[in-house]
């Protein structure tokens, strides 16, 4: 057990988890990591976008880019997603993820419907040029 002196009156205890409406926004990458999938049959780009609108100035949206997979056709889904946003990021060859960070973008997103465990959330559609 570890001692803890915390008063969480007055505290904010964070926003709703609704996911932002089907349209265009502003964003930039703020965060990028590659990870091994659930299965141990691959890897992913994790990339966390910063919305830059206003109105949801601050709410993240996180996209998954399956980089290595088994499968071809969604290695060429994903190779298609990442050259949309090196290309909105003005990056033709990329060498490391930190090159797309903080480059204000233009994102289409969707809204996935959720499951039993998760509600729904955002997809990016599409990674445009500001």
């Amino acid at each position: 057990m570890a001692k803890l002196q915390f008063n969480s009156a007055g505290k904010d205890t964070g926003g709703d988890f609704e996911p932002l409406p089907v349209g265009d926004y502003n964003m930039m990458v703020i965060e990028t990591e590659i990870n091994r999938n659930k299965k141990d049959t691959g890897d992913y780009l994790k990339v966390v976008l910063h919305c830059l609108d206003e109105e949801y100035a601050g709410r993240r949206v996180y996209e998954y880019i399956n980089i290595n997979h088994p499968n071809e056709k969604v290695v060429a889904i994903a190779e298609r997603q990442l050259a949309e946003l090196c290309n909105a990021c003005g990056v033709l060859e990329l060498e490391d993820t930190q090159e797309l960070h903080e480059i204000p973008i233009a994102v289409r997103l969707k809204v996935e419907a959720g499951n039993e465990q998760f509600g729904p959330s955002n997809k990016v559609k599409k990674f445009m040029a500001a």
